[in-house]
């Protein structure tokens, strides 16, 4: 086939893959006899980047006595803690909860408390680093060593007073994306 950009070579035809399909390798095709013009020819461009699967499940505030790291330890419900989002892929299901960075943003803080059914406007906020661990209104560097959590989000920013996670704007964290326990976002209702 001559296209805009050049020659392109068609190997196969007749590409079938099922409506779950998440791999090339789960389709069929046959190899290509050349017989296909330029109207026929389909191009792909892919990538692993899957982050329009995934949206944001649930956002709490946690925190535990220092010294006191099993998951059971772990608090949630009251209107202090740092913030643990957790994340759903649409597609598989597959659920991560972690550490989302801290935000100067008095928008999203303000829809946290709210999601949580405090509508504090002027809700305190920090990095984590900035709470003692001893203050027990946190989850301590200790917890989160030992249960190895990590930043799940790179970046959030949800609208003003919004009660609705779906108008919230996220990143997903990439798997080397770490700032340090200390820059952990959180907050006080």
């Amino acid at each position: 086939i001559n296209a805009e950009y050049g020659d392109i070579s068609v190997i196969a035809e007749n590409l079938n893959c099922p409506s779950n399909s998440t791999d090339l390798g789960d389709c069929s095709a046959s190899v290509a006899n050349g017989s296909c013009d330029a109207d026929e020819a389909l191009w792909l461009s892919c990538t692993n980047d899957g982050s329009q699967y995934w949206e944001l499940a649930n956002l709490t505030l946690a925190y535990n006595e220092a010294g006191h790291h099993d998951r059971k330890d772990l608090e949630t419900g009251n209107d202090y803690g740092t913030v643990l989002v957790t994340v759903r892929n649409t597609r598989t299901g597959e659920e991560r909860t972690g550490l989302t960075p801290y935000t100067y943003s008095s928008y999203t803080r303000s829809s946290i408390c709210y999601m949580l059914g405090n509508t504090n406007r002027y809700a305190t906020y920090r990095r984590a680093g900035q709470i003692s661990d001893s203050s027990n209104t946190k989850v301590s560097c200790g917890f989160i060593l030992e249960n190895e959590m990590s930043y799940v989000l790179s970046y959030l920013w949800c609208p003003g007073y919004y009660k609705n996670l779906s108008g919230c704007n996220f990143n997903l964290a990439s798997e080397d994306y770490n700032p340090g326990n200390d820059n952990a976002y959180w907050l006080n209702c």
